[in-house]
């Protein structure tokens, strides 16, 4: 590999790290830092990729929105959510930690296996991220474990997207980038909406508005 690519498997390596660091997250403050962590990490990915873009300006705008953003508010919006209700401890899975360590083999085993043209290198790794991105949103309990799981997942949809050159026109990459702001808005005032109600971020506890 050369130095260039060394260094975007090296990064892609650490964003699928810290999705698969999500599922053994045990504080809702972790969860957040290592979304955080990811997001710092989408941005130097991205700083990298576009070093070479033909409008250096225009990127660089991009990309000092998505660090303001996403390292900067979202981790801001969803570490007050915690400390607003006080949800220090993530709420639980619905499996355990062998069969979700199990599953995450099984995913990069999965995906390695039928694309093998892209074996070895960033594409498989955040593919695989994204479906153990989507676990983490399937498996888990609380709401702010599945607020983060989806955010993962866009972002290794966002490199993905950059990896194949899919991304370029600054007015989407801005727009989508002010929907990911929305939905942490709007997911973190339902969810300090149902614990106001609940006493609690565990979804599974949601049958009892039905009563």
């Amino acid at each position: 590999m050369e130095h260039p690519a060394l260094i975007i498997y090296i990064l892609g390596a650490v964003v699928f790290g810290t999705v698969a660091c999500m599922h053994l997250a045990r504080t809702n403050l972790t969860l957040v830092r290592l979304y955080a962590l990811q997001a710092l990490v989408v941005s130097i990915l991205l700083f990298v990729l576009g070093a070479n873009h033909e409008e250096r300006l225009l990127a660089l705008v991009v990309i000092v929105a998505i660090f303001t953003l996403k390292v900067v508010i979202i981790p801001y919006l969803l570490s007050s959510l915690v400390h607003r209700t006080r949800s220090t401890f993530i709420e639980g899975a619905y499996l355990s930690v062998p069969w979700i360590l199990l599953g995450m083999l099984v995913v990069v085993f999965v995906v390695h296996a039928s694309l093998a043209s892209l074996s070895g290198t960033p594409l498989a790794l955040l593919l695989a991220g994204l479906f153990v991105a989507i676990m983490l949103v399937v498996n888990s309990k609380g709401a702010i474990s599945q607020i983060v799981g989806i955010l993962a997942a866009e972002n290794c949809v966002a490199l993905f997207a950059a990896l194949l050159m899919l991304s370029g026109n600054v007015g989407l990459e801005l727009g989508i980038l002010f929907d990911t702001v929305c939905f942490v808005l709007v997911t973190s005032t339902l969810a300090g909406m149902m614990h106001k109600r609940l006493n609690t971020l565990d979804v599974s506890s949601m049958n009892r508005l039905a009563e």
